[in-house]
């Protein structure tokens, strides 16, 4: 069987042909700029290769309730261009094949259950931190979805004293992604995650650009990522957990 897959990231667009196995022949990326111009573009590649399925793992807010009408849209999503947009129906009409439609964060927590370093896990959290900030749980081995996607890039968090950032959400001003999105992760003079591990209870720390100097991460409140990873991670159970993003 000839699957196609699609990771539809706010930065670019991932397509890639594969089987069950788990197998790749062949992959691309295609950047993400406006529906009008991006669609086109998926919908030649795949009709080129003659899917006979088709994956969407697709950034969000997304609808995934198969009763809602506005099921596999894209909702109230930062993406200006993107809002209210039929991403899982786009690929049915063109294709003419089944559609699976899930989250990025779900899409990538249920490839590293299947054939990644997830397997044989039950309860697994994938994190990501990009373009944006998602979650994507794995529980009793299904993927948590309740009345909508947890939305973890969304939730308030209290800044830190003296931090004057805005944010870069426009719904909230003090929201995980808002605050911590990629490019204010890697802007100058603001904390980035470092991936080695440490002592204790602390996962992660961060540290300055311009300072070696690392700063364990639980000292506190405040926009202290790592702590929300570690709460969130002991608050769900999980057995295994993933982050994604440009290494510190």
């Amino acid at each position: 069987m000839k699957l196609g897959a699609l990771e539809a990231g706010g930065t670019k667009m991932v397509c890639a042909i594969g089987d069950e196995t788990g197998k790749i022949y062949d992959q691309v990326s295609i950047p993400t700029e406006t529906p009008d111009v991006t669609i086109p573009k998926l919908i030649e590649y795949f009709e080129k290769n003659t899917v006979d399925a088709l994956g969407i793992a697709s950034f969000g807010p997304v609808e995934l309730d198969p009763k809602a009408p506005n099921y596999g849209y894209i909702t109230t999503t930062t993406k200006v261009a993107w809002r209210n947009f039929d991403m899982a129906g786009s690929f049915a009409r063109a294709l003419k094949c089944p559609i699976g439609f899930d989250t990025d964060v779900n899409g990538s927590v249920l490839g590293e259950v299947t054939f990644g370093q997830a397997r044989g896990k039950s309860c697994v959290i994938y994190l990501t931190i990009g373009t944006g900030v998602g979650a994507g749980i794995y529980i009793e081995d299904k993927l948590l979805h309740g009345m909508l996607h947890p939305e973890a890039g969304h939730v308030l968090i209290e800044k830190r004293n003296g931090d004057a950032y805005a944010g870069k959400c426009p719904y909230h001003r003090n929201c995980l992604e808002g605050l911590a999105v990629g490019s204010r992760l890697y802007s100058p003079g603001t904390y980035r995650l470092c991936t080695y591990p440490v002592a204790g209870d602390d996962h992660f720390r961060r540290r300055r650009h311009a300072s070696e100097t690392a700063l364990p991460t639980h000292q506190g409140k405040g926009d202290r990522i790592s702590g929300r990873i570690h709460t969130g991670g002991r608050t769900s159970g999980y057995g295994s957990l993933h982050r994604t993003g440009k290494p510190a």
